[in-house]
């Protein structure tokens, strides 16, 4: 429908109401009743009936939030509903990218140019708002210092919304993005040819040349919520206005709320965190802390294992390749093989400070920890006085289908290491541990500039409140389970498949021959972007948001990869 056409539709009474003159309204109105129709298409489709209520229902807040805000007067009230209506447009545009492959893409196209213009149009109007209480309280800084949040610069073919708008990011003809980043930074990581990735929503990236990519790698693990999440947005956007640092030397409100709710979702043993901002950092802090509370010095790490790439965390890395350059490295280390309790029992001296394992080595092939290691590591820690230290980089936040892996085995670890799930994406890490751990703690026995900075802890915290209200961490479980069923079945007569294995939504593809070209061919040839672990696994680490759709796209490609 144009909008000429459904203006012609709408109610005297509707246009008699003042709020009718402002354009984000009408065109918020316009949305709701295309909104409704786009609903009812997504659920005749059984795997797009839980976006069809999301997508109806924050398309509808939009114009009811306009509408409160309008009827407030000027000033902070009237910003507040405002910016409730930039959040809704925001999760609506989310909603309609999860359903594009349904909806078509002339629909949504002729969607995503209205969000668009009702986005560009609350953007305008909510500084000024807040402009007006400022200028009323006599305050210094107003928002007019602060630029409007970036938008595409150039515009795509008409549409039949009211306005021509812009769907996607373009970069003023540079073609020399890829040559900059080769010629000028430290080269150090390999890249997967000259692809420049630009943006991202759900579980989809976009490059510079407007090829979409279905993301089962989550960018490393991290993007847990995908891209562009409403709610993780939205949080990073208004802390940053607000305060985007805090020393550790000051409590800090958002920091407060965050800590509260990372202990919430902990078991009950574990009562204590400190913010970092890595992985690599927290498994450098649970050396420290392993060797403050025992008095003791020696680790015993797990032959396979990455926990990565800083002098502490390197040490426990066990792969040559990472490891030799820099040798030597932290006196008082060893390795025994992964799952082997006797060679780990011979292992764990009166010296030994911490036994640090994972209960999946992602890096290391996505191999599974075996019950009777895990818990018998845990036995011996206890019978000699050492620490057990779970790192839950990969593994934790609803990656293996529970909050953590090692709950999985029913340990009690002295400490865990957190990272890429715990901002979904924004960079920050975390320690979590025990009483005896606390008490052995004092005042400077360790410290980070920027660990529990506002900005980390307000991701962190939207992060956490996602997993819980969309219930993401019992979906990946579901979510996992279809997707090796779906792997198991496509794959079953692929002759270079050797074992498909891994908990939730963490999963290795085993193959007889080397990754490497598989990873090109599904990047190039299928869109699809994976990694690999060891030489011979395809992993796969999806976002926890993906849909049975996605899944069924990402199979069949990988399907088709694998059979070439």
């Amino acid at each position: 429908m144009k909008y000429s056409e459904w203006e012609a539709t709408v109610s005297t009474e509707i246009k008699q109401d003042s709020v009718w003159r402002m354009e984000a309204y009408r065109l918020a109105l316009f949305l709701a009743d295309l909104a409704w129709h786009d609903a009812s298409k997504l659920m005749k489709e059984p795997f797009s009936q839980r976006v069809a209520g999301q997508l109806y229902e924050s398309a509808g807040s939009v114009g009811a939030n306009i509408a409160e805000g309008y009827s407030r007067g000027t000033g902070r009230d009237r910003a507040r509903f405002y910016e409730y209506a930039l959040g809704s447009a925001r999760e609506c545009r989310h909603w309609y990218y999860q359903s594009r492959h349904v909806l078509g893409e002339e629909i949504f196209q002729h969607r995503l140019g209205i969000l668009t213009q009702i986005i560009r149009l609350l953007l305008r109007t909510i500084p000024q708002q807040r402009q007006t209480v400022l200028r009323e309280d006599s305050a210094v800084y107003t928002t007019s210092n602060v630029p409007d949040a970036p938008l595409p610069t150039t515009e795509i073919e008409a549409t039949n919304a009211p306005y021509t708008h812009v769907s996607r990011f373009t970069f003023h003809e540079r073609t020399d993005l890829a040559h900059i980043e080769t010629s000028l930074e430290s080269g150090v990581v390999a890249r997967r040819g000259e692809t420049v990735m630009v943006s991202g929503q759900g579980c989809w990236m976009v490059d510079s040349e407007g090829n979409r990519y279905l993301d089962l790698a989550s960018s490393q693990g991290v993007a847990m919520l995908g891209y562009g999440h409403p709610a993780l947005s939205a949080a990073i956007a208004e802390q940053a206005q607000r305060l985007h640092a805090c020393p550790g030397f000051f409590y800090n409100d958002t920091r407060a709320r965050f800590l509260e709710a990372l202990i919430g979702v902990m078991p009950d043993h574990l009562r204590h965190a400190f913010v970092a901002n890595s992985g690599a950092e927290a498994i450098d802090g649970a050396i420290k802390f392993a060797r403050l509370t025992t008095g003791r010095t020696g680790i015993v790490a797990a032959k396979g294992s990455f926990h990565g790439r800083t002098i502490g965390a390197l040490s426990l890395t066990w792969n040559p390749k990472y490891r030799t350059p820099f040798e030597p490295l932290l006196p008082g280390v060893s390795h025994v093989k992964y799952n082997d309790l006797a060679e780990l029992d011979a292992a764990i001296s009166e010296e030994t400070a911490a036994v640090v394992l994972e209960t999946v080595q992602g890096e290391g092939g996505v191999n599974l920890g075996e019950a009777e290691f895990l818990q018998g590591a845990q036995a011996l820690c206890r019978a000699r006085g050492a620490l057990l230290v779970i790192d839950e980089i990969q593994t934790g936040f609803g990656r293996t289908g529970k909050w953590f892996g090692f709950q999985h085995f029913g340990l009690q670890p002295d400490i865990i290491a957190l990272a890429k799930g715990v901002g979904a994406g924004f960079p920050m890490g975390a320690l979590v541990y025990t009483d005896r751990v606390q008490e052995a703690l004092f005042v400077g026995a360790h410290g980070s500039t920027f660990g529990g900075n506002p900005l980390a802890c307000a991701a962190g915290l939207a992060a956490l409140r996602a997993y819980q209200d969309e219930n993401l961490i019992e979906r990946a479980e579901e979510a996992g389970q279809r997707l090796r069923t779906r792997l198991e079945e496509a794959l079953a007569d692929c002759r270079v498949v050797r074992e498909i294995r891994g908990p939730g939504l963490m999963i290795g593809i085993d193959l007889r021959t080397k990754v490497g070209p598989y990873l090109k061919t599904l990047m190039e040839d299928q869109r699809v972007l994976t990694l690999p672990a060891g030489t011979t696994v395809l992993r796969l680490l999806p976002p926890l948001i993906i849909n049975d759709e996605e899944i069924e796209i990402g199979v069949a490609a990988i399907a088709t990869a694998l059979s070439e």
